[in-house]
């Protein structure tokens, strides 16, 4: 069994997962993933010397589409942007997804 997984790393990924938890929880989530580390770890020793690599597993080839514009269902700019309720400069204009923190 490898080392205990560090209080400090589990607050760790909690903020970077940005969850909040309880001692308890950090506790209980200590000991479960240091036992996912070790399993993951534990895979290591399977001989896997007579498996060849796999990059596909469905057997499945050139299933796409070829990739062609119908322009019958295609919308000018003005057209598409007619039902937005906010638009700024000939764009969509949505609200930021990513937020900046200063810590």
């Amino acid at each position: 069994m490898s080392d205990k997984l560090s209080q400090k790393k589990v607050e760790y990924i909690a903020k970077l997962s940005k969850l909040e938890n309880s001692k308890t929880e950090e506790e209980r989530f200590s000991r479960q993933l240091t036992k996912i580390i070790d399993y993951v770890g534990s895979l290591s020793n399977v001989d896997t010397s007579e498996v060849g690599p796999t990059n596909n597993t469905t057997g499945l080839q050139n299933i796409s589409r070829k990739d062609v514009v119908d322009k019958s269902h295609c919308f000018n700019q003005s057209e598409s942007l007619s039902q937005t309720k906010s638009k700024s400069k000939g764009y969509f204009k949505v609200e930021a997804i990513f937020e900046q923190k200063d810590e």
